[in-house]
């Protein structure tokens, strides 16, 4: 599989994950404190603004992913391994949660497919890059990721609310 299909592979995952999670986002609300503590109210965290929100995020992963900035260079390889690190880590934290509480959440279902994709994309540049560089953009992409969910939720409510929604 090349790198450009391994790429639309990783991608096409990922948004059947973000489905998922807009489907059934009402059958699992975040503890309040959790919320609070990313710096989230109610009127932010809200189906139709999180399907905004992913669909920001969506768009951010496929540009940071792109075969070509994995090509343009370290620092290009570096970011396109740390968002699709992000997505593997994303994957492993639906499936873990869902053992750990023995519940669904949403985006559980679709996670072993993005798990696969992503890992397999990531296995990919292990030669390219070296186990401890693929080891630490997924480190840096894991911890990025939540800062990237909170500022597109609060993106997605920007848009809405000039919108009057």
């Amino acid at each position: 599989m090349n790198s450009r299909l391994s790429n639309t592979a990783v991608i096409a995952a990922f948004t059947l994950h973000n489905a998922e999670e807009i489907a059934f986002l009402n059958r699992a609300e975040l503890p309040a404190e959790l919320v609070e503590r990313f710096g989230l109210i109610a009127k932010v965290y809200r189906q139709d603004r999180m399907a905004l929100a992913t669909g920001i995020l969506t768009a951010f992963v496929t540009v940071m992913t792109d075969a070509r900035l994995a090509r343009s260079g370290r620092a290009g390889r570096f970011v396109a391994t740390a968002a699709t690190g992000a997505l593997a880590g994303n994957a492993v934290n639906h499936i873990m949660r869902a053992v750990l509480q023995r519940s669904y959440n949403p985006g559980v279902v679709t996670a072993p497919v993005l798990l696969w994709a992503a890992g397999r994309q990531l296995l990919r540049r292990v030669p390219h890059q070296g186990r401890r560089d693929v080891a630490v953009a997924t480190a840096v992409g894991n911890v990025a990721s939540v800062p990237a969910i909170v500022l597109s939720l609060w993106a997605a409510y920007s848009l809405t609310r000039q919108s009057g929604r």
